[in-house]
């Protein structure tokens, strides 16, 4: 049996993507334990309130090649990092305006919009996608990403290079960017 508790970093980082400061308590700790008898993964936190432990059987079988979903042929380009500001508005707006709980915001090179039929409101914004034509994405998953990129901003003190690739309307959008710890890429799928 392996035993082994995150050091005061790595748990920051752990608890910058589990918890939320506004409506969670904050995370005080985590164990780790892998046994090797019958391949679980027991991991035990605690924050301000209470104890969570959670018990996960390891994968005995190859993992799941993921490296090739991340691979996109389309050439990077930097977002801008007023048009971040811009998005997390435009998410916003769209996410507020939306009854059905499925907000989706159309970008194009220059323009994003949104509202009930996707022209009632836009936002001439630059994105710098490498085709002219628009891809409609999930507001809130955009949002999360766009949020990242605001703490990692807050985190350095400036703002972080921002790439984002997409090859058509129906590939993925890819964006990539780093902090003072790490670097981060995030995937989301476009709504057809």
């Amino acid at each position: 049996m392996q035993s082994f508790t995150l050091d005061q970093n790595d748990l920051d980082i752990l608890a910058h993507f589990v918890a939320n400061t506004k409506d969670r308590p904050t995370l005080h700790g985590i164990n780790v334990t892998i046994n090797d008898d019958d391949n679980t993964l027991t991991l035990v936190s605690t924050d301000t309130y209470r104890m969570h432990k959670t018990i996960v059987k390891k994968i005995t079988n190859t993992f799941p090649n993921y490296a090739p979903f991340f691979v996109d042929t389309s050439s990077p380009s930097n977002l801008p990092y007023d048009s971040i500001d811009k998005l997390i508005k435009a998410c916003k707006l769209a996410i507020a305006m939306d009854k059905k709980k499925n907000p989706v915001l159309t970008i194009s090179n220059t323009r994003v919009q949104y509202g009930a039929t996707l022209t009632d409101y836009h936002e001439s914004i630059l994105i710098n996608l490498s085709h002219r034509e628009t891809v409609k994405l999930n507001a809130n998953y955009l949002l999360d990403i766009l949020k990242q990129i605001e703490k990692a901003k807050k985190q350095m003190g400036v703002s972080p290079v921002v790439t984002i690739q997409n090859e058509s309307p129906l590939s993925k959008v890819h964006f990539t960017f780093s902090d003072t710890n790490s670097s981060h890429e995030h995937i989301i799928m476009p709504i057809k």
